[in-house]
């Protein structure tokens, strides 16, 4: 079985624990406190004496071996993402690149606190991270400028910890607790969006073309350290851009035949709604369908986990 995981598991899992799974696998039950500990004794053997990192960029570039030796990091930056269900963790950037930050506690800065942190290098799950740290908040500044990126490089998790705008379909809506979760399409590609509560009605936007601002955090397989898809933090309301509405009725529209939604259509618009219909044949509740029609069958992803 792969297992597959972000950076904001649980309070309680660190980014250490995914790297070391020989001590998360043994059936022990290991404590923030006693992780910290082991992390502190991995580091402070191999940890050069000397040498002060002092750019983001300078502790994204290091190998994944030389990350692992826990080099002393000392980074002020631009908060761009702490969600509240995240632990204490969160993302920083300054003026050469966005990284991580494995804090665990209570506290934990806003969007758009300028912190100091210290700590040292970790090779994290995917990318590298700052690991041990200490914050300071010194004040406050607007967030950094999102570049706007091809979808491609941010899937490929290029962009992981970056500030990015991109634009995109809605597809699916789910409120959550802390947040409202928008399940995007853009390029043939999908992601998700995490926003702020406080969007009007956000049921209505399903269909909606909008451009969004956020951080871009992977999840990924941590055995392999592969990326497996992107989800993008969006730190205010003022980041998620409605540029056009849906404004038809998707089952007002004809029908299309099953075999056809592959053929030539005129009109036809990449991203927009399609209808089909069939006989349901199969279905996963919360995951997909399977329908059958009169000149082929088709599989519906879907969460909707409401029995056919």
């Amino acid at each position: 079985m792969i297992s597959l995981t972000s950076r904001f598991h649980t309070p309680f899992q660190t980014e250490f624990e995914l790297c070391h799974p020989t001590l998360t696998n043994t059936g022990m039950r290991f404590t923030p406190q006693i992780i910290v500990l082991l992390l502190c004794a991995q580091l402070s053997a191999a940890q050069p004496a000397d040498t002060l990192l002092t750019r983001a960029i300078e502790v994204l570039s290091l190998p994944e071996d030389q990350a692992s030796s826990g080099i002393n990091v000392s980074i002020r930056g631009v908060v761009t993402a702490a969600q509240s269900d995240w632990g204490g963790r969160f993302f920083i950037q300054d003026s050469t690149a966005g990284i991580f930050v494995e804090h665990i506690g209570e506290q934990q800065p806003r969007p758009g606190d300028v912190v100091q942190v210290t700590g040292v290098s970790h090779p994290g799950g995917f990318a590298p991270i700052i690991a041990l740290p200490r914050w300071e908040k010194v004040g406050t500044a607007p967030l950094p400028r999102a570049e706007t990126v091809p979808i491609e490089q941010l899937i490929h998790g290029t962009e992981d910890s970056q500030r990015v705008e991109i634009s995109g379909t809605v597809r699916t809506i789910r409120v959550d607790p802390h947040a409202i979760a928008f399940q995007l399409v853009s390029g043939g590609y999908r992601f998700q969006a995490i926003v702020p509560l406080g969007i009007h009605d956000p049921q209505s936007l399903v269909g909606a073309k909008v451009r969004i601002r956020g951080t871009a955090a992977a999840t990924f397989n941590p055995q392999l350290r592969q990326v497996v898809t992107v989800n993008l933090f969006v730190p205010a309301i003022d980041d998620f851009m409605v540029e056009a509405m849906e404004t038809r009725d998707p089952f007002d529209k004809e029908p299309v035949a099953i075999e056809r939604l592959a053929q030539y259509r005129r009109g036809n618009t990449a991203g927009g709604y399609v209808r089909v219909q069939g006989a349901v044949t199969y279905q996963r509740p919360g995951d997909a369908l399977f329908i059958s029609g009169n000149t082929g069958g088709l599989q519906i992803k879907s969460s909707d986990p409401q029995l056919f």
